[in-house]
């Protein structure tokens, strides 16, 4: 059966604990997508840059060296997982995961 609509109730909820535990979850949802189909979109349908081509005409006699230099594209965001283990004064060894995005400009 439904719950009756209660103005009250949806004014007092985002001063609950459980509201923001469930948007923090939601949002973590989402950036999880987010970024699994950034990645694939990176890995396997972003447009690959051609290859630039120049045309040199060389005199007879003339030495020519090409050095080429291609730099490497900057990322911007960059996402990270590590794994750590820490022990404190006192305590028992602990282990967790440590996840993130890295802003490089």
């Amino acid at each position: 059966m439904a719950e009756a609509f209660d103005v009250k109730k949806l004014a007092t909820s985002p001063f609950t604990g459980l509201f923001w535990v469930k948007t923090i979850m939601f949002g973590l949802g989402l950036g999880c997508i987010f970024f699994i189909g950034y990645g694939v979109y990176t890995a396997y349908f972003k447009p690959k840059p051609l290859p630039q081509t120049q045309n040199i005409t060389i005199e007879e006699g003339a030495n020519v060296d090409i050095i080429q230099k291609q730099d490497a594209p900057k990322k911007k965001f960059i996402p990270f997982v590590e794994g750590f283990v820490e022990q404190k004064s006192g305590s028992d060894m602990e282990t967790g995961i440590r996840a993130g995005l890295r802003f490089e400009f």
